[in-house]
């Protein structure tokens, strides 16, 4: 597995990174993941806090990510802010030690769970991890012949491919059972040292041998390779003797503890957790400290052994197999919140020879759904994203309007406001140009606000990216940035407007932005904006005829386009300019490398008509993001973002209902 695909792939819904761990593994770079019963369970208060801080200290000291991983109010946590550290470390939180069987049962009632080494494993799988570290495995108990009682942790180490560094089974197991049992699993066991023997958590050594031993990382990291290559699904255990010299005092006191135990009667899950107290106790405190020393040592090798991975690379994607399969895994669908304007739009069309002498004309009156968040919402729906929409509406009939044609997108959330109407635009078209517009939308925009936002952050949790347009007051956008950033969301900013375009100058908000998709006429005010100086002349562009790549190229459309990606402040993202019938230019950001494409217009037929152009931008731009989320190269993305555009250019309607999955080459 690699790690590292964090960017446009989907997770289980549930699955929270913190921004640390987000970059990692979007750049690629060496992350290694923690457990987190060590301090639910393992350590007293406040030990535990600050060993879970130590350990993190220790593997960023290495230039790695750590991703402590724990489950709290319902979500996976893959890396825990400092806060949650401190939560899930206190006494009286009600914690329970979750395996990979708990895993389903504790989310569900939003309990903090502690993960095992089973859960940790499986979880870091999930979520391209490749390496991990921890104190000691669980294995076979004594007695197992009786009582079956062998630890999880063995199981999935047959059947995860995680490399999990410890400092092998703590003496109070089995140790012979366990190494044989780790056999029948095939799961790869490496004793990281010098000679063969395997480790006893705190002894260097017993007296029972590993199958492969090396003091080489180096050849560790390859031994990863190799496996993932094949597409071997097995864990392997990589044994590390502990570094103090004092484990063998310690061997004695573990000995009379699990002689107390069995008087005690204890058993099970509870077992390790009494026998580490009572040692702790008879050795005042020395137990512990070997405990913690060991675990920071796993964190450095772990660290090393991960750099060392990642700078090889490797072959696998997250959640792929390089094992041909007759049912691959269907893929889930890419979950975004769109925010903004709802509006009911009315357009006159008349082919009459319209005057301004008070007369009645013959013509129609058309209603459809538009607004730019509303419509990049539908056509998300439309293209196969699991869409919601956050919006402020009147309780009025128009409103009820709005939720009647809204099949493809959830908009249970909007805000409804009694005293305000909805907002509506009309617009006159005669002989196909508009020659009139008349809005009445700012009154319920602002009911957008920030603490309607903040209400609703329980929606950006499990999202894969989120679109606003500039609608929104400049707080409100400020809101949806904090909101994004914390939970590791993307943002998407259309301006909708040339008056709103410079929102994004608000606290420097453009360069927080991931995705900015202004039309020319809102390029042509960025320029103004950010170079006052420019020549008025060169912002004009002739659309009779084909864009002069040259031209255009040195225009300060171009420039300004350019510069304002370099300052967002993601290794990637993109930049959008409409350029009406000459296409769009299109800019990506990868890598902090920055590359551009002239897009063509889409080829309308002579057979065929252009009905409306009022929402091939949004089309456009949803088009290129599904087909992005779904994993489709930057190419393809832009072919699906123009296929969808035509057919907007084709129907009245702003998101035609011929949109679907198909279009962008999702089956």
């Amino acid at each position: 597995m690699r790690q590292g695909i964090r960017c446009f792939n989907n997770f289980p819904s549930v699955f929270e990174f913190s921004r640390e761990v987000t970059d990692a593994l979007k750049s690629k770079k060496p992350v290694v993941a923690l457990e987190s019963t060590v301090i639910t369970h393992g350590l007293p208060f406040p030990n535990n806090l600050e060993t879970g801080k130590l350990l993190e200290s220790e593997i960023r000291r290495k230039s790695v990510t750590p991703a402590t991983i724990a489950l709290i109010d319902g979500k996976v946590k893959i890396g825990l802010s400092e806060g949650e550290l401190k939560r899930i470390s206190e006494p009286g939180n009600k914690s329970v030690k979750a395996s990979v069987r708990d895993i389903g049962n504790v989310l569900e009632k939003k309990w903090i769970g502690g993960t095992t080494v089973a859960a940790t494993m499986r979880l870091a799988h999930l979520a391209g991890i490749r390496v991990f570290a921890t104190g000691g495995i669980g294995g076979v108990h004594r007695g197992a012949e009786q009582t079956f009682d062998i630890s999880a942790d063995l199981v999935e180490l047959g059947r995860t491919p995680v490399a999990v560094v410890c400092a092998g089974a703590k003496s109070i197991l089995d140790i012979p059972k366990t190494l044989e049992f780790l056999e029948t699993q095939s799961c790869n066991v490496i004793v990281h040292g010098k000679e063969p023997w395997f480790p006893g958590f705190f002894t260097k050594k017993t007296k029972h041998k590993a199958p492969f031993w090396t003091e080489d990382l180096s050849e560790i990291a390859g031994i990863l390779m190799k496996q993932d290559e094949l597409g071997l699904n097995v864990g392997t255990l990589i044994a590390c003797p502990p570094p103090s010299d004092e484990g063998e005092k310690i061997e004695a006191i573990i000995q009379k503890a699990i002689e107390e135990c069995r008087e005690k009667r204890i058993e099970s899950k509870d077992v390790t957790p009494f026998i580490l107290a009572r040692v702790n106790e008879l050795t005042a405190g020395k137990s512990m400290e070997i405990n913690i020393a060991l675990l920071q040592n796993n964190a450095r090798i772990a660290a090393d052994l991960s750099k060392l991975y990642s700078e090889a690379g490797s072959r696998k994607q997250v959640f792929t197999s390089s094992t041909p399969t007759a049912n691959p895994t269907p893929k889930k669908k890419p979950k975004v919140l769109s925010i903004g304007a709802g509006i009911v739009d009315l357009e006159v069309i008349t082919n009459e020879n319209v005057k301004d002498d008070g007369g009645s004309y013959k013509g129609k009156i058309i209603q459809r759904c538009g607004g730019v968040g509303r419509n990049h919402a539908e056509a998300l729906g439309r293209l196969g994203c699991e869409s919601t929409f956050l919006t402020a509406v009147g309780d009025d009939e128009i409103s009820q309007f709005l939720f009647r044609k809204a099949t493809h997108y959830d908009l249970s959330h909007a805000r409804i406001v009694k005293s305000i109407p909805t907002a509506t635009y009309l617009s006159v078209n005669v002989k196909g140009t508009v020659v009139h517009g008349f809005s009445a939308i700012e009154d319920i925009i602002v009911n957008i606000t920030p603490e309607y936002i903040k209400e609703k952050e329980n929606l950006f949790e499990d999202k894969d990216f989120i679109v606003i347009d500039g609608n929104l007051a400049v707080e409100a956008i400020d809101t949806v940035i904090s909101l994004a950033n914390q939970h590791g969301v993307k943002v998407w900013f259309d301006p909708a407007d040339i008056a709103k375009a410079t929102k994004i100058l608000y606290k420097k908000n453009y360069k927080k932005f991931n995705v900015i998709s202004p039309n020319l006429n809102e390029m042509i005010q960025y320029v103004k904006t950010f170079d006052p100086d420019s020549d008025p002349s060169s912002l004009n562009f002739d659309f009779s005829g084909k864009v002069d790549p040259k031209a255009l190229i040195n225009s300060p459309i171009f420039k300004m386009a350019e510069k304002l990606l370099s300052k967002i402040k993601s290794d990637d993202g993109y930049f959008f300019v409409t350029l009406g019938p000459l296409g769009i230019l299109a800019f990506e950001k990868s890598d902090s490398k920055i590359r551009y494409q002239i897009v063509p217009p889409p080829l309308i037929r002579e057979s065929e008509k252009v009905v409306s152009v009022s929402g091939a931008g949004d089309s456009f731009n949803s088009g290129f993001l599904a087909a992005r989320l779904y994993g489709k190269s930057f190419e393809d993305s832009i072919k699906a973002g123009n296929a969808c555009a035509r057919e907007s250019l084709l129907h009245i309607e702003a998101v035609p209902e011929t949109l679907s999955p198909k279009l962008i080459g999702v089956e």
